[in-house]
């Protein structure tokens, strides 16, 4: 829903949005981490897909990861800023 809260919040009203923050580089190394573990490798974009993916596809893991987390981050923040308080 990352993508489309403020449809959401637009279409159902009653809504109550809880926006949990947490340090980038954590949540890149339990991605890379996961990835390990339930694939056996790093080189993975599974999941939601921001609208640069086609973009990250061409860089390494690490940087992949990093953009993933940038660019997901950028799209919760613009979506909430649609949202009225």
């Amino acid at each position: 829903m990352q993508y489309n809260a403020a449809y959401f919040a637009e279409q159902m009203p009653e809504l109550l949005f809880v926006y949990v923050a947490r340090d980038p580089s954590q949540t890149m190394q339990s991605i890379l981490l996961a990835r390990m573990k339930y694939y056996g490798t790093d080189d993975l974009l599974r999941g939601t897909r921001p609208k640069e993916y086609k973009w990250l596809r061409g860089l390494g893991p690490s940087e992949r990861v990093v953009g993933l987390v940038y660019f997901t981050e950028q799209a919760i923040q613009g979506q909430l800023a649609r949202i009225p308080a």
